[in-house]
């Protein structure tokens, strides 16, 4: 049985609205670590081959875990995906959906 790699395997998320077009202010993180990570401005792309948890231990991203993170952005809903991890080709898309208030929760004082 082969050794599990030093480094973890790459994941790649794409963050975007619902017209496919990348989400520069948009965030990843794993819910149990308190680090939010910016994604790439122009492209809305993250990735990672590990993360570090509070307790000091590495997440590293290993083939058949299941990986569950936290996706958000200002004035879009927050969304939360669990993603199996693959051997390689590891490319998830994430759309996130507008926030909408309505005029009729709001009071005036």
């Amino acid at each position: 049985m082969a050794a599990p790699p030093a480094a973890g395997v790459e994941v790649k998320i794409y963050v975007v609205d619902q017209d496919s077009k990348p989400i520069p202010t948009a965030v990843v993180r794993e819910p149990s670590e308190q680090d939010r990570h910016r994604v790439n401005a122009e492209d809305g792309s993250w990735k990672a081959t590990s993360l570090y948890m509070p307790d000091g231990s590495e997440l590293r991203f290993t083939p058949g875990m299941d990986l569950q993170l936290e996706v958000s952005a200002p004035n879009y809903e927050t969304a939360v995906i669990v993603y199996q991890v693959r051997k390689r080709r590891n490319e998830v898309q994430v759309t996130l959906l507008p926030i909408e208030i309505s005029d009729e929760n709001i009071e005036e004082p």
